[in-house]
């Protein structure tokens, strides 16, 4: 795949919850294309130029699964926030397997919860998301 994205004159590849930078050198492509890393990893000034991005507000993360989640009450829409620690790439994905398969609020926490603790995001501080360009030396 990397060799196919620095034939291509502009793409994004995106890394979700990445551990560190030590674990992201050999996945980091060359190429006029850019890089997006989110992470609670701390360590990215050396590889790249960290951002600190917060958690959304409760009431943001129950409006955006309200409006995409046909029938979903505030309330329901509110445990499943907490749940997923109020971050917006896992509650993008949530409004969109709940809208998409009709799976309810308690249906769709019930699995969240058959993961096992720590599987799911959990609440956190912060997210830090880490733009690199194509180039792994820092371009």
């Amino acid at each position: 795949m990397l060799a196919e994205l620095r034939g291509l004159d502009r793409w994004l590849l995106v890394f979700d919850n990445a551990s560190g930078p030590e674990e992201m050198v050999d996945a980091l492509p060359a190429g006029a294309g850019h890089v997006l890393i989110t992470s609670r990893a701390p360590d990215w000034a050396e590889v790249a130029m960290p951002v600190e991005v917060d958690v959304l507000a409760r009431a943001e993360s129950v409006a955006i699964l309200v409006n995409r989640v046909p029938g979903l009450a505030g309330a329901n829409a509110g445990r499943v926030a907490r749940a997923l620690g109020d971050l917006p790439l896992a509650l993008a994905q949530a409004a969109g397997y709940m809208a998409g398969t009709g799976t309810l609020a308690g249906e769709y926490l019930e699995l969240l919860a058959a993961r096992g603790p720590g599987a799911g995001p959990g609440p956190v501080g912060c997210v830090s998301a880490v733009a690199h360009g194509g180039d792994p030396a820092g371009g």
